[in-house]
């Protein structure tokens, strides 16, 4: 496949932001440009303000763009109509629904309405989409049931559900998993990326949940506050330290190691830790939470030992004293609490 052919939207040289009769255009974001594939899943993030939404509806052709050129599937976004522009490309933005009295299966089949004649009637091959929409991000079983009873993890599943039905290869989403709970969430990002993946779709979303997007996109789509964009893959962005320059404030931090952010400190006592594998992670995790600091070469007061037992983790802890032996963090951290209350402060 060429490369004209592989890319679903391009962004030359586009600037966005609000019109204004009478004033100057309000700009947020200036000479973008940027490409999506098909075959793969980004995220678009950034700070709150920064102009994502003000983006995802400028790719959609709500808003229009200030100058540059956005091109769909190879057409020029200003030279499609609307039906042109819903058969290339759905969208699913986190304006309320007005779902009357409408079922899922009634909800889902709107987005035939680019295939459908003037009357609206739904054909075998209308309604063969709409199952397979429904199928796939599992809401079939939800086809009978009021829109309105749903909860809002349910809901943002039937309108990515719609948006299927449409049949376009480019999907645009803004913040499709804000509201959800964490579990709903992982499983709307597998939804995304299985369907960007052996559908061949292009798919772009805002998210502002920077570890699931870090552990599912294919490529991110970083914005700082001054509206520019670094785009690339999510390990390539944080080598080059855009995640700090982004997110970074005065009182939070970009943790290379752990990929993601952490309360700055300045720590005033150290702990060793020896061990591996899950519980050494959740222990080192644990003592930053504490505000101790990992620094191999600093002077460490407080010393811990992993090991396990007939499968069940054991923590060994010496604060430059007698060995002591625990079955939990929990336990572990209320022993160094008491050392702290006796004045023996590891």
């Amino acid at each position: 496949m060429s490369e004209e052919l592989d890319t679903a939207v391009s962004l030359e040289g586009v600037s966005i932001g609000y019109e204004s009769r009478n004033e100057a255009n309000t700009v947020v974001g200036s000479d973008l440009s940027l490409s999506l594939k098909f075959g793969e899943l980004v995220c678009l993030l950034g700070p709150n303000g920064a102009g994502k939404s003000t983006l995802i509806r400028t790719l959609a052709g709500l808003d229009p763009a200030l100058s540059g050129k956005i091109k769909i599937d190879g057409s020029d976004l200003e030279t499609l109509s609307p039906n042109e522009r819903a058969r290339k490309l759905s969208v699913v933005l986190t304006d309320a629904v007005p779902a009357g009295l409408f079922t899922v299966y009634g909800i889902v089949s709107l987005g035939r309405h680019p295939h459908t004649r003037w009357t609206g009637e739904l054909g075998e091959e209308d309604r063969a989409r709409i199952n397979w929409a429904m199928e796939s991000v599992g809401v079939d079983s939800l086809a009978r049931r009021q829109f309105d009873e749903l909860s809002d993890g349910e809901r943002q599943k039937v309108m990515i559900a719609r948006a299927l039905a449409q049949e376009a290869s480019i999907l645009v989403l803004d913040e499709p998993t804000a509201f959800v709970d964490l579990p709903r969430r992982v499983e709307l990002m597998r939804i995304l990326q299985e369907l960007a993946h052996k559908e061949n779709m292009a798919i772009l979303l805002s998210s502002h949940d920077l570890e699931i997007s870090l552990r599912s996109a294919d490529r991110l789509w970083l914005m700082n506050d001054r509206g520019a964009i670094a785009a690339g893959l999510p390990e390539d962005l944080a080598i080059r330290g855009a995640f700090a320059e982004v997110f970074e404030s005065d009182g939070i931090g970009w943790d290379f190691e752990q990929g993601g952010f952490q309360l700055k400190r300045d720590p005033d006592r150290f702990a060793r830790i020896e061990g591996e594998g899950d519980v050494a992670v959740w222990t080192r995790k644990a003592l930053l939470r504490k505000g101790y600091g990992l620094d191999a070469d600093a002077e460490w007061a407080l010393e811990v030992i992993i090991s396990n037992i007939n499968g069940h983790p054991i923590w060994r802890a010496s604060a430059r004293g007698p060995w002591k032996t625990f079955d939990s963090l929990e336990t572990l951290f209320q022993w160094v609490e008491a050392q702290e209350k006796a004045g023996r402060s590891p």
